[in-house]
């Protein structure tokens, strides 16, 4: 776990797991503060990219324990989400935060030489959002569902699925609007974590699935803590 927190040092600290002695210790140092950035494993070592401080860079933890800088990125890029294709070795990062433009609908495709391209934009920009992939009829989609369509605005409940690089939101809604969720693709099938309401102590700790064959979620348990 890289990044994150309140004081400079945490934005430039890397923790690793210990299973000996069951405990988080520093692993890394950045070469940039990062918080609210996007990651990526690869085969020859763990990307961070983006983020608030450092939003049109990335540096690379190699694993020889270094870390260097990489690839710069087309767009700011600042609390988005990003999907992985280890078929392709590419990452997908979708919308983000813009202070230009305050939301972000830009989809872009990166590899480990940098940007390569850019995919059709997002129906609704949003930021704070979930974002994942999965399998049907041999068919991979991708999709993106929640997040905070705007500074100061209510969290989204609606889902988009990129199929033949067209994005189409879904007839189901999440089950409250929610941003700050988290999914994750288990043995094909998408889960959603947590998230917020946007309101003071609005924390979840629902896990939702959804269903891709009648496209809508559904809540299927609960983790501990919100």
């Amino acid at each position: 776990t890289c990044g994150g927190g309140e004081g400079d040092t945490e934005w430039t600290t890397c923790v690793k797991w210990s299973p000996v002695s069951r405990t988080w210790v520093q692993s890394h140092t950045l070469r940039q503060g990062r918080q609210g950035h996007v990651s990526w494993a690869t085969d020859s070592g763990v990307y961070l990219i983006g983020g608030q401080i450092s939003s049109k860079t990335s540096e690379k933890v190699m694993l020889n324990g270094s870390v260097v800088e990489s690839f710069g990125l087309k767009y700011d890029t600042r609390v988005a989400c990003a999907i992985p294709d280890p078929d392709n070795k590419e990452l997908i990062i979708t919308g983000g935060y813009d202070e230009q433009k305050d939301e972000r609908k830009a989809v872009s495709v990166y590899r480990e030489a940098g940007w390569q391209r850019d995919l059709t934009p997002l129906n609704q920009g949003r930021y704070l959002h979930a974002c994942g992939s999965y399998i049907n009829g041999g068919k991979k989609f991708y999709m993106v569902s929640g997040g905070i369509p705007g500074f100061g605005a209510a969290p989204l409940d609606s889902t988009e699925i990129l199929s033949d690089n067209v994005w189409r939101t879904v007839a189901g809604k999440l089950p409250i609007p929610i941003e700050s969720l988290r999914a994750a693709t288990i043995n094909n099938r998408v889960l959603i974590f947590g998230g917020s309401d946007g309101t003071d102590g609005g924390y979840k700790n629902t896990i939702l699935e959804f269903s891709y064959e009648t496209e809508s979620w559904t809540e299927i348990g609960a983790m501990k803590e919100a």
